[in-house]
């Protein structure tokens, strides 16, 4: 879903979609916080979601993602540091 406007909020409801392996919300509207709810995606090896507002911290949820290899949050609105939680995504290629 690249570069359609949309707006609004992730909605927690994504984690029943267990099995996605590929995340691309780029170029949107999206604003709001990042679902907890995220971490049942436990097959998620890449999520984008640049250029959108999504704001608040970085959720540190991404750190129990174990499979993830690429997480790319650039241009949005996120505040603090980066979770320490993220060691433990050792196949992390891309940050």
């Amino acid at each position: 879903m690249w570069g359609n406007y949309i707006s609004g909020v992730i909605p927690a409801e994504i984690e029943y979609f267990k099995n996605l392996q590929y995340v691309a919300l780029i170029e949107n509207m999206l604003e709001g916080r990042l679902p907890e709810s995220i971490v049942m995606i436990s097959k998620l090896q890449q999520f984008y979601l640049y250029t959108n507002k999504i704001s608040g911290k970085t959720s540190y949820v991404f750190g129990n993602i174990f499979g993830l290899h690429i997480l790319n949050l650039r241009e949005n609105h996120f505040e603090g540091t980066m979770p320490d939680t993220l060691t433990n995504c050792t196949h992390l290629e891309e940050l």
